[in-house]
């Protein structure tokens, strides 16, 4: 039995997913509310601080703005890459201290 073209043309369709700006970046070791990342265009390695709102290459020693924006359980991380320019952007999950 097949559903009716009327009722299938009704049916809500799932929306488009969600799209960031720029190149998804390789999250690497994570600490509280740091993280190291690899950018995912140019392969530096990036420092990230969600504190400070700050990314840096270390490599280079030069220093960016960064977006955090809050989810429910992670953080969205948005920056140009200090390397090459092209914007990046990753997924912090929150971590919550241990007994809490």
């Amino acid at each position: 039995m097949s559903i009716p073209h009327r009722i299938r043309r009704a049916m809500a369709r799932p929306g488009p997913a969600p799209h960031h700006p720029g190149i998804r970046a390789e999250l690497g070791t994570v600490g509280l509310l740091t993280a190291w990342v690899s950018c995912g265009h140019c392969h530096a390695s990036l420092r990230v601080d969600a504190a400070l709102e700050t990314v840096r290459d270390e490599a280079a020693f030069r220093t960016r703005p960064m977006r955090v924006t809050d989810g429910v359980r992670s953080w969205l991380l948005e920056w140009d890459c200090p390397a090459c320019d092209i914007p990046s952007h990753v997924t912090l999950a929150m971590v919550s201290p241990s007994g809490s």
